[in-house]
């Protein structure tokens, strides 16, 4: 398994929809042709949970920067708590594959 990161800034010349849309997510995955099924999307915001719900993507929830976890509703796949808590998620990806 590889990790690979892409900003969805560098899919805005063949998207032009943005989020909530996932046709960012899609164009970023199409680039690195990557597989849904084994992608997480990084986000703090209800337009990244959504855009990343309807690319068929989870939902990892970068939680150290927004004030409540309630307008999320518990739909987020993970909850990363501190920066830090993005490495154990790959990491845990990566054991897993």
């Amino acid at each position: 398994t590889e990790i690979y990161t892409l900003s969805l800034h560098d899919a805005l010349p063949i998207s032009r929809r943005m989020k909530p849309f996932p046709d960012p997510i899609l164009a970023a995955l199409e680039k690195l042709d990557a597989d849904a099924d084994s992608s997480v999307y990084i986000g703090d915001s209800i337009h990244d949970m959504k855009a990343a719900h309807a690319a068929g993507i989870d939902f990892a929830l970068a939680s150290w920067s927004i004030p409540s976890l309630d307008p999320f509703n518990d739909l987020q796949e993970y909850t990363l708590a501190t920066p830090h808590d993005v490495l154990d998620l790959l990491t845990d990806e990566l054991d897993n594959n």
